[in-house]
């Protein structure tokens, strides 16, 4: 698979570098009753242009591997992944990356990292699902000369009550923490944030993944510590004004 990846101020590449990824996964692999493992293998091949290379000559290849172990329970299943990644893919871990992008333009030789995932939906009865999600992530020298260490951590949790076959109600909190260890031994935590939403929804069906729906809904996002940029004082709410905000809207879903 080919993705181009846009440049970012300051990392010494003009314009998009290409990257050719090639993706090789065995799943279905039994193991025990009703669990499965799936493991998979990425390389990435920087293709640099001559006038990239003449900017910098330190674009290296990467690889992710990973391991997924599917087990059936409580009416739906859980989800537990590794993954070990290796220069451009300690970026990708740093930032909640999906895996489908490579972060060649800030990494140096010697980046690695490694993530672990847990997620799942599972039935509390005829009326309730619950589902969540963890995500916990580290990338050393992801940004040589700038970060030494880049920690983050994830969960949310989503408690659904099925009114009838065509109505639920979706309740969501959602927590965030990240930590930075800078070149030169100084640590930068409390960039931290939480979500809470509830929405009224309206589906296809009673399941979970019951598609299409449409969600009437109301979130507040808090930043408890910094922003990305800085200081909480630096969040983009209210021009910059407010560390926590309201949302409401209409959010249609849908998958073919």
């Amino acid at each position: 698979m080919r993705n181009d990846r846009a440049s970012s101020e300051g990392t010494g590449v003009t314009g998009a570098l290409n990257v050719n990824t090639l993706d090789a996964r065995y799943a279905g692999i039994p193991l025990w009753s009703d669990a499965t493992l799936e493991l998979g293998a990425d390389y990435a091949l920087v293709n640099p242009t001559d006038a990239q290379e003449e900017e910098r000559d330190d674009l290296k290849d990467g690889v992710l591997l990973t391991a997924e172990l599917t087990q059936g329970i409580m009416g739906g299943f859980n989800k537990t992944v590794l993954q070990y990644g290796t220069e451009g893919y300690a970026k990708n871990f740093a930032f909640y990356g999906d895996g489908s992008w490579y972060g060649a333009e800030t990494a140096d030789n010697g980046a690695d990292g490694f993530r672990f995932i847990n997620h799942g939906v599972i039935s509390l009865g005829d009326s309730w699902d619950l589902s969540h999600q963890l995500v916990y992530g580290v990338a050393n020298d992801w940004n040589k000369g700038y970060s030494d260490k880049y920690e983050t951590m994830s969960v949310v949790v989503r408690p659904v009550y099925k009114w009838t076959d065509t109505m639920k109600t979706i309740f969501e909190a959602g927590y965030h923490d990240d930590t930075i260890s800078y070149t030169g031994g100084h640590a930068d935590d409390g960039y931290n944030g939480a979500k809470y939403t509830v929405a009224q929804a309206f589906s296809a069906g009673k399941g979970f993944w019951a598609r299409p729906e449409i969600r009437v809904y109301a979130s507040y996002f808090d930043v408890g510590g910094k922003a990305w940029q800085g200081t909480a004082e630096q969040t983009p709410f209210n021009g910059g004004k407010d560390a926590d905000t309201y949302n409401f809207g209409v959010q249609a879903e849908a998958w073919w």
